[in-house]
This record gives C-alpha cells, structure tokens and sequence, in this order.
C-alpha cells in the first residue's frame, strides 16, 4: 500500500506526556508545530501510530490525525517551526 500523508495534532496538558506523544510521531515525519507533525503512512500503519499516541492521553488531553487525500490540494501559511519561514505549501 501507498504512504500517505497525514497531519497529527494534539493539545496536552503535561509536559511529560506531550514529549511522550511526540515521540510517537517523530519517526515517522517532521514537526511543523510545537504540537502538529505532517507524517507519511500507510492507512492500517496510520491506526496503529494512532492507537499508541492516544494510550498515552490523560482525560482532558486531545488528539487529531487528518489524511491528506492524493487530489487534494492543502495550502499552509505560516512559518514551521523546524524548516524555517514558508509562505506558501502546496502538495
């Protein structure tokens, strides 16, 4: 099956957990928000990176992956905060 790409969000309270979301999502692509990563994975792949980020969430604490579909065009604006300043993405 065809990676895709997908953008994983999530608001957490703690700083020890936090890092710990991020941990799961840093193999696997780049940060572009203190707590926003574009990934590229396969579908099934995609629950199971989901699954494990969410056994580490307390009550209260949020989590977020949106799939990038090939015939989709996204936009961003903004500035990643690892690859610099970026007017423009499309993809």
């Amino acid at each position: 099956m065809a990676l895709t790409s997908w953008l994983a969000t999530y608001d957490v309270a703690s700083d020890r957990r936090r890092s710990q979301v991020a941990s799961v999502f840093e193999p696997y692509g780049y940060r572009v928000l203190y707590s926003t990563f574009e990934v590229q994975l396969e579908p099934r792949a995609a629950a199971g990176v989901y699954a494990r980020a969410a056994r580490l969430l307390a009550p209260g604490d949020r989590l977020l992956m949106v799939r990038h579909c090939a015939r989709c065009q996204v936009a961003a604006w903004g500035s990643p905060i690892e690859l610099g300043p970026v007017t423009v993405v499309v993809g």
